[in-house]
């Protein structure tokens, strides 16, 4: 069953493909990324005609804008087993609004296939707007614009600043933010006459902050185009806790104690010239390689070299022997500096400006972080007749009027 902490949209431009040769490249799209929303663009046919298709993959329809025969077209599909509930609340021909639903969370979802042509387009910008006045629940709007927004967002074809601009106030207004995207920097290809070649970003996810605060987590990949001349994109809107991107890169203190640490960093700048960004890109490659394979996690070497030493001293009550006491000095040693590297970690972690070293402060540093977290969270607000409240759902409210 599907809830919110797994869910997974993806949304498509298939120019009719989904009636044809598309069928086995939605299987895989299915297969491999398990979408809880599949949004299909220009479906080039009605709903009916790949309603059993779509019901053998197990889906349902969630809301449908139907194509005027080969233009537009807009399809929410929902899988069938998903605990999330679909209501439509808006239908425009160039875009529908659905309301997802599940115990103590609901959201806003505006699938848009924006016309080709400049003045129909324009009355979405204006139904977009129209919208925002009447959406106060989280809300994401995603698919196909056919407009960009920025010059690095065309190759081999023309930048018109006034649309572009157009296009930018809409969304200013409406408070939506572009949610980025990994993979291929265009999601449109292709060939004119001539030989050349044209890409744009047409294809977007974009999300107000609200939303985005609900789905902290959540991320756009701009997936490989085989079929269509539109690649799918695929929104991963986990809010689980669990972290998806990858962490920044960040020095360790701690690595300056190890002895090998000063040829990591000497040797990756002798690879380079005097480039510094390249300098520095290998310091960080090879930091992370050093941290991964040599340096470790301190906690676990703190607890390896806990065992050892303990079964090493059992050993040491019934026989005497030079080896283990010698081996047991070492260890004790090792894990000394287990000890102080542990506590650069949680002093550099709590940002605190001092450190007396050798009073094993790793207590304090640790409760300082965690101090610092608690600081920066709002546990509760004062409403307007200075009643306080903790209430998640009225904090909400609260911050919303």
């Amino acid at each position: 069953m599907i809830e919110f902490q797994n869910f997974n949209i993806i949304s498509w431009n298939v120019r009719g493909a989904i009636s044809s040769n598309g069928l086995r490249h939605v299987r895989e799209l299915i297969r491999k990324y398990q979408p809880s929303v599949f949004i299909v663009l220009e479906t080039h046919c009605q709903f009916r005609d790949a309603e059993g298709f779509w019901n053998g993959l197990g889906f349902k329809a969630g809301g449908i804008v139907e194509a005027f025969g080969h233009v537009g077209g807009i399809w929410v599909l929902i899988v069938v087993s998903s605990l999330v509930t679909c209501t439509v609340i808006d239908v425009f021909h160039q875009a529908i609004s659905v309301k997802f639903e599940s115990p103590g969370r609901e959201w806003i979802c505006t699938a848009v296939y924006a016309s080709p042509s400049l003045l129909i387009r324009e009355l979405l910008w204006e139904h977009v707007l129209t919208l925002r006045r009447v959406v106060s629940l989280p809300w994401l709007v995603l698919g196909d614009f056919n407009e960009i927004i920025l010059p690095p967002e065309v190759r081999g074809g023309n930048f018109i600043l006034p649309r572009a601009t157009k296009f930018s106030q809409v969304l200013g207004s409406c408070g939506l933010l572009d949610l980025g995207a990994i993979g291929s920097r265009f999601t449109w290809f292709r060939r004119e006459q001539g030989g050349r070649n044209v890409s744009k970003r047409l294809d977007r996810a974009l999300a107000d902050t609200n939303w985005r605060t609900v789905f902290s987590e959540a991320y756009v990949e701009n997936l490989p185009k085989l079929h269509s001349d539109h690649c799918p994109i695929l929104i991963r809107c986990s809010d689980d806790g669990t972290p998806i991107s990858c962490r920044p890169f960040r020095f360790q203190v701690a690595w300056s104690t190890h002895a090998d640490f000063e040829d990591v960093v000497r040797q990756a700048w002798s690879l380079v010239d005097s480039d510094v960004t390249g300098g520095l890109n290998k310091v960080k490659k090879d930091a992370i390689s050093f941290n991964k394979n040599i340096f470790g996690n301190i906690f676990r070497r703190k607890r390896r070299l806990e065992a050892r030493i303990r079964e090493i001293q059992l050993s040491l009550e019934t026989c005497d022997s030079h080896t283990l006491v010698t081996l047991e000095a070492q260890l004790r040693r090792d894990y000394n500096k287990a000890l102080r590297q542990e506590e650069m970690l949680w002093f550099q972690k709590s940002r605190e400006k001092w450190v007396r070293f050798g009073d094993r402060n790793t207590k304090f540093f640790h409760t300082q972080t965690i101090v610092r977290r608690k600081r920066n969270k709002i546990h509760g607000l004062f409403h307007g007749d200075g009643s306080w409240s903790s209430d998640p759902v009225k904090l909400r409210d609260e911050a919303n009027c």
